[in-house]
């Protein structure tokens, strides 16, 4: 999505501004954001699941999507709006940058003279796979001494930035750990593991989803290339074990039994106590 806004938005002046929902605007943003027009976009920046999008005048944009948010670009100006637009800028070449999104999670905060690298590394702490690298030892200081299970660490976005619901399901059966193992009983070598799948999981997902159109899963369209993410009762791909379904952190966490084998894994502090 950065790449898209980068492609169809950077260089170019917003000459409007329609809010359709004012509350996507969050703490006092739409007054700020509708001095937009006349401004041009400079650059787009990502960190995590965050967005930058600055523009001159000294202001920038920051966008959270939740978890339907997207941008659209809608071309030429006349053509119909796609469904649950929240904001639209118009751009001097007479095309749209719209901001969608079916369940109303996503938000914009206007920001006047601050760097943008410098907020997403406020906003967004954590390790960043794709932006800083993930080694072994980065995770393994990520998961020391935390009784939580790895499924609840990874979506810990001060801890690693950047991997949501589906993909942490994805990654743990990828490296074949169970979600519930407790993050400090991963071993070196588990964790090193673990951090080359989601390096190359994330990697994946985002060359296999590329599109003008990015289709957000259980939109229309969107088919099922996951090994796992709600496949519960599906043979699985590699052994065909009924993949299986529990909570963990209060989401929905897919794995298949025989290939994650919850481990009676040795807790380092009970084996200080032998």
């Amino acid at each position: 999505m950065r790449r898209n806004v980068e492609r169809w938005a950077v260089g170019q002046r917003v000459t409007r501004l329609d809010c359709l929902r004012p509350t996507t605007f969050r703490d006092g943003s739409l007054e700020a954001a509708q001095r937009l027009p006349g401004a041009r976009v400079e650059q787009v920046l990502r960190r995590g699941k965050v967005m930058w999008i600055e523009v001159s005048r000294g202001h920038g944009w920051l966008v959270r999507f939740g978890m339907t948010g997207k941008w659209l670009h809608v071309a030429p100006a006349h053509d119909e709006l796609p469904p649950h637009v929240r904001a639209v800028l118009a751009l001097e070449d007479g095309t749209r940058l719209v901001f969608a999104d079916c369940r109303n999670l996503g938000s914009i905060r206007v920001y006047h003279g601050v760097s943008g690298e410098y907020l997403l590394q406020q906003v967004v702490p954590g390790i960043d796979p794709l932006l800083d690298g993930l080694s072994g030892r980065n995770l393994a200081a990520c998961t020391a001494g935390r009784r939580s299970p790895i499924k609840a660490l990874l979506l810990d976005q001060a801890a690693i930035a950047g991997i949501g619901n589906i993909y942490a399901s994805e990654v743990l059966f990828a490296a074949g750990i169970h979600p519930r193992r407790p993050g400090r009983t991963l071993s070196p070598t588990e964790c090193a593991r673990l951090a080359g799948q989601i390096q190359r999981v994330l990697t994946w997902a985002i060359d296999f989803f590329a599109a003008d159109d990015i289709r957000l899963q259980g939109e229309e369209g969107v088919g099922d290339p996951f090994q796992v993410y709600r496949r519960h009762g599906l043979p699985c791909r590699r052994c065909r074990t009924p993949i299986e379904r529990e909570r963990i952190a209060s989401r929905s966490t897919f794995y298949c039994p025989r290939c994650q084998p919850l481990r009676a894994a040795i807790d380092p502090e009970d084996s200080a106590c032998q």
